[in-house]
């Protein structure tokens, strides 16, 4: 009898350890509404992008403030992040066919193949990259061979690339430089620094190494998110809108539709 539990508990154990594992990934960090792999998933692209920028210097939770205003941790619209970081539905931004106030108008760049659309273009994934930023900066963040923008780890390498190429990201103007490059709004700035911010306040984390309020000042925008006149003397930020990744994209417009 003793003999035939010990069979069956060596049997079961692996599933019971992977059942854990899984429940431990997809549980909810308090506080900030983040699942544990989606966390994971920011330290890991901070940690493995000095393999394609060694000076970067980009944080974690630089990466999470830009999830959490893109797609809620790629939880928008009901979507679920499982353990492997693949959201369970993908997370499509509206129509860039400039019908929607503050969009902008972004022609096909992918053939519809990324985002089922062949005449205007949507952003993709918890990061809301445009497809043809996609196929420019896409990444493999979690070693399956597949660079997927509904995964968060290749969203979150593929974002920190992004943010890396506009130049290193550890001085407030760097950080600001590299926030607005990715969508030029003095509101989007804000929201995501202080996003950021309230992912180390929450988690009793040390603190950040820069300040919202102080970074937007400091690179012309005032707390509130409106743009002040010292930005017309820092010249146009970022790159031609059509190889940003969120351009102005409004989270209460975005879709979620089965995989």
């Amino acid at each position: 009898q003793l003999t035939m539990h010990r069979i069956e508990l060596e049997t079961s154990l692996p599933t019971v350890i992977a059942d854990t594992h899984t429940a431990r990934l997809t549980a909810t960090a308090p506080g900030i509404n983040a699942s544990m792999v989606a966390l994971d998933s920011y330290v890991k692209a901070a940690e493995n992008i000095i393999d394609y920028y060694p000076a970067c210097g980009i944080r974690w939770e630089l990466l999470a403030g830009i999830a959490t205003i893109e797609s809620a941790h790629g939880t928008f619209g009901g979507a679920v992040v499982g353990p492997t970081g693949s959201t369970s539905r993908r997370i499509l931004g509206p129509v860039l066919d400039g019908t929607l106030e503050d969009t902008a108008v972004i022609g096909d760049t992918d053939g519809g193949r990324l985002d089922g659309n062949a005449q205007y273009d949507r952003a993709l994934g918890p990061f809301q990259f445009i497809p043809g930023t996609w196929r420019r900066f896409a990444l493999d963040g979690n070693g399956d061979g597949i660079a997927d923008p509904h995964n968060m780890y290749d969203g979150a390498l593929s974002a920190a690339g992004y943010l890396c190429t506009t130049s290193n990201v550890t001085s407030d103007a760097q950080i600001a430089r590299s926030v607005l490059s990715y969508n030029q709004s003095g509101k989007y700035l804000a929201d995501v620094t202080r996003a950021a911010r309230r992912h180390i306040t929450s988690l009793a984390l040390p603190e950040a190494a820069f300040d919202p309020d102080d970074l937007t000042e400091a690179e012309g925008w005032r707390a509130d998110g409106e743009e002040s006149p010292v930005f017309e003397e820092l010249g146009k930020i970022g790159r031609d809108p059509s190889a940003t990744p969120a351009p102005s994209t409004q989270r209460e417009s975005l879709e979620t539709t089965g995989s």
